[in-house]
């Protein structure tokens, strides 16, 4: 079962890079676009069109546009982590240029990481593959508590 990532991305041609580079990397993801803060928000709370969770399903990685000049973390950053469902969701920020003082706000809000969006592309593929093996393991512990309690 694929996994599902959920991109904030208001840029047309970013979407479309990514949604190559994923179909280029064949991991199992499915690429869902929200195309700004409000639209990700009513995603992430099942609001209006995005009550339906089988077709809007929960995102297994959230990864966030930092749009060039911003100085502070997107909202739906500090929203997901208020949540107590999204604590532990991985939250990346992909941004142009590896400018310190955003980096450093996106990561005290409680992004998982960052990549630079021009140049770390591999990396974050490779950053996915591992989500990927993590989420593997996640999933047998959790087949496995669900059976042995079925046991007991």
């Amino acid at each position: 079962m694929n996994k599902i990532l959920l991109y904030v991305e208001n840029d047309h041609a970013d979407v479309v890079a990514m949604r190559k580079a994923l179909l280029g990397s064949n991991l199992p993801f499915d690429l869902h676009i929200a195309a700004d803060d409000k639209t990700a928000l009513d995603y992430l709370s099942a609001y209006g069109i995005y009550s339906d969770r089988k077709r809007f399903p929960l995102p297994d990685v959230l990864l966030l546009n930092m749009p060039a000049g911003s100085k502070r973390p997107p909202e739906v950053l500090r929203w997901a982590r208020e949540q107590k469902k999204f604590r532990n969701l991985p939250i990346v920020a992909h941004m142009n240029g590896g400018r310190a003082a955003p980096i450093k706000s996106v990561i005290e809000a409680g992004a998982t990481a960052y990549f630079d969006k021009t140049s770390d592309c591999t990396k974050f593929l490779d950053y996915l593959a591992a989500k990927m093996k993590a989420f593997a393991v996640r999933d047998a512990c959790a087949a496995r508590d669900r059976a042995s309690r079925g046991n007991a």
